[in-house]
């Protein structure tokens, strides 16, 4: 399976996720964990394209999780806790040296991603 047609199924699957949260928030306590899963998997990959996509998910993620599952359930907290660590990860203040130096859009996308994992995180 050729990179943009796992990544064009990774886009469907964040798309399908991202509806059945905004359309079916009650069912969300059901599922969440493996939507913490799936936003895990996809932030190991550490492909920038797939992460980028995965932010809207994770924005309807915190704004439709009860808050309160989180403190009466610990795997459940570290599972969330992780997610949002690995979004802040995205943001280095260590300059690295490339070969190919980016663009200034490149060089602003992990800072992006971070900033808005954090925020959709905090305030929901």
């Amino acid at each position: 399976m050729s990179a943009n047609a796992i990544n064009s199924n990774v886009q469907v699957t964040l798309q399908i996720l991202t509806a059945l949260i905004e359309k079916a928030p009650r069912d969300l306590p059901l599922y969440a964990e493996y939507v913490l899963k799936i936003l895990s998997i996809i932030l190991h990959s550490k492909d920038i394209t797939m992460v980028e996509a995965s932010t809207a998910t994770f924005k309807a993620f915190c704004e439709h999780h009860d808050g309160a599952s989180l403190s009466a359930d610990q795997e459940y907290l570290k599972q969330y806790e992780d997610i949002v660590r690995m979004y802040a990860s995205f943001a280095s203040t260590r300059i690295v040296a490339l070969k190919d130096q980016p663009s200034a859009p490149v060089c602003l996308e992990p800072a992006t991603l971070r900033l808005r994992g954090v925020y959709f995180a905090m305030w929901k």
